[in-house]
């Protein structure tokens, strides 16, 4: 069925949030790393606590955010959320001690959390070519983390505080508040089927594909976190380069990222086999390069290497369960999905920060493509079971 002109608005108004959110709630984070270190005194182990305990918050947040959206609708859940961001970057901005700054940071990510809204208004939208634009997607989140290390450059390079870029972030949501509204009034979001069902989200996983699928988000989250908030902060703190080559090295990892997510638009993708196959031996390969040379070109053709590497995994596999899951499902699907992500990156985090003051942070980001090994084996896992129960 051709779609309409309202429709194709809805289709770019997701398109584009995922830019912006990419570019604030996603881009500016990772690129201070070394800054919250240097302001607050945080060591390795404080800071991968830090990224942790934001990820035990985004646990509640997200599974509330999935049941919010089954109940109210996607688009409402949007409406909220948007502020919600806006309302917490803000509080970024006075001068405060380590405990505001961490609860502010807390409650920041809690607030983004709810967006998986986003996912779900995405995907109703989306047709026949769900899977294609899923990917294209989150490629433009991609787009906009390419950006917001660049745009973090830029406002500390002018002088300003590192909290400016909240500002920013501030901004640019409630903008998109009002982006929002004017979409429910075309009235192309699906209306709201509620499920009847009073299986709560986390009985869903008593499906053995569904626990596959779902299983993978614990890795495939990680490796991605794991790499774009630690190679900053090795670039800076142990290979001692400046602040504007780190950053150079950080967006080119997010142009990978969008490479590897907008590339199913266009060609025609590999069997899931090979394709992780290939992801986990470039991954690794970068990884070395990553570790072994302090060269600007070296480490921007590394960084696009590893956002190839790892760039479809999440969309790929939240895909992958939206296809075996009740459409009028997907709300708690989605929370569930950013909950595994949040605890695998609570777990893998933490540890990373220990391994990182135990060895180093060079040593410790060579282990990561393992993480990649285990998500291979659960995504492919959620096929095979999907395939047996469908059969």
């Amino acid at each position: 069925m051709k779609e309409n002109k309202q429709q194709i608005i809805g289709i770019r108004i997701c398109y584009y949030y995922f830019f912006i959110f990419g570019l604030t709630a996603m881009g500016f984070t990772p690129a201070l790393g070394k800054n919250f270190q240097d302001t607050f005194g945080f060591t390795n182990s404080d800071l991968g606590l830090l990224y942790a305990a934001a990820s035990v918050v985004a646990v509640l947040a997200s599974l509330a955010g999935g049941a919010l959206t089954d109940k109210i609708g996607a688009l409402k859940t949007m409406i909220i959320a948007c502020p919600a961001i806006a309302l917490t970057a803000l509080l970024f901005w006075p001068k405060a001690g380590a405990a505001f700054f961490v609860v502010t940071f807390l409650l920041f990510n809690s607030a983004a959390m709810l967006t998986v809204a986003i996912n779900v208004l995405g995907a109703s939208l989306f047709g026949t070519r769900q899977t294609e634009r899923m990917a294209g997607m989150h490629g433009f989140q991609g787009l906009g983390r390419i950006i917001g290390p660049l745009v973090v450059g830029i406002v500390l390079g002018a002088g300003y505080r590192w909290q400016s870029v909240f500002l920013i972030t501030a901004a640019v949501h409630l903008l998109y508040t009002f982006v929002f509204l004017y979409l429910g009034k075309l009235n192309v979001v699906p209306k709201l089927n509620p499920s009847k069902e009073k299986l709560p989200a986390v009985g869903l996983l008593k499906e053995r594909a569904v626990l596959s699928g779902i299983s993978s988000f614990f890795f495939c989250a990680a490796v991605e976190s794991l790499y774009v908030y630690w190679t900053p902060v090795f670039l800076e703190k142990e290979a001692l380069l400046p602040k504007d080559q780190s950053m150079l090295t950080l967006s080119m990892m997010m142009a990978g990222l969008s490479i590897a997510r907008i590339a199913p638009l266009m060609l025609k993708p590999l069997k899931p086999f090979k394709a992780l196959l290939y992801s986990v031996l470039l991954q690794l390969i970068a990884t070395v390069i990553l570790v072994s040379t302090n060269d600007l070109i070296m480490l921007a053709i590394t960084g696009i290497m590893l956002g190839v590497s790892f760039g479809l995994y999440w969309p790929a596999a939240l895909s992958r369960v939206y296809a075996i899951t009740p459409q009028n499902r997907h709300g708690a699907i989605a929370g569930l999905a950013v909950t595994f992500s949040a605890l695998g990156n609570m777990s893998f985090h933490t540890l990373f920060g220990y391994g990182a003051e135990a060895y180093s942070i060079g040593f410790t980001l060579t282990v990561i493509p393992l993480l990649s090994v285990f998500f291979a084996m659960l995504f492919l896992g959620c096929r095979k079971s999907s395939e047996q129960e469908i059969n």
